[in-house]
């Protein structure tokens, strides 16, 4: 009887034991699905964020599409003399900028900025070059020397259109007609679409290879 007594209370230990035990992991559970359903939700707003972005960053560049760019004056940062832009493709050849102003959020266009280092060597002399939009001359020639890039930097403070009264940088461009195409403004935290679109750039205007422009096409 005492043995019987002893397994059947080892028995119940065994079962609180266990039960203690599932009752643990089924908190850790808990834990787990409310992180995942917490992580979930916060990719949703992101899609949801960059899903709204890039509808007006479309609109912004159906607007802009084949607009003349006015033959405004530039600053050149190595010259420190005022230039026609158009004067920039007088070998006819395209053009292609990349628009930022000082109040456009840093962090988009360092962004933009780091792709265009790792793309420039793909480009022709003369092939891409910078727009910047300082109203302080000493910001812009500090901005020109710090980036130490082997890519022209230009500067105008504003530019007489609507998509540069946005408070976003954005890239275009130029024809041998003064014509603005291939407008593109990219998106905060979207790397992977600015990326494409410079990938699509060299292969349309430069005939770099690019697979996924091809297969696009």
């Amino acid at each position: 009887m005492k043995k019987s007594k002893y397994f059947a209370g080892g028995v119940i230990v065994v079962i609180l034991l266990l039960n203690v035990f599932l009752l643990y992991k089924f908190q850790q559970l808990k834990v787990q699905l409310a992180t995942l359903n917490y992580q979930y939700n916060e990719i949703s707003i992101k899609e949801l964020r960059v899903s709204s972005m890039l509808k007006e960053s479309m609109f912004l560049q159906q607007i802009t599409e084949s607009e003349l760019l006015p033959d405004v004056q530039l600053t050149d940062s190595k010259t420190q003399k005022n230039i026609p832009i158009t004067s920039l493709n007088k070998e006819r050849q395209p053009v292609l900028f990349f628009r930022f102003k000082e109040s456009h959020c840093d962090a988009c266009t360092q962004s933009a900025i780091r792709i265009l280092r790792e793309i420039a060597p793909h480009f022709p002399p003369g092939g891409i070059a910078i727009l910047a939009g300082y109203t302080n001359v000493r910001q812009f020639y500090a901005f020109a020397t710090a980036e130490k890039m082997n890519i022209k930097v230009y500067n105008i403070a504003d530019l007489p259109l609507h998509i540069d009264k946005q408070e976003k940088p954005w890239f275009f461009v130029l024809t041998p007609e003064g014509r603005m195409q291939n407008v593109f403004v990219p998106v905060k935290g979207d790397e992977q679409h600015t990326k494409k679109y410079l990938q699509c750039i060299t292969n349309k205007y430069w005939h770099v290879h690019d697979e996924h422009c091809e297969h696009e096409h």
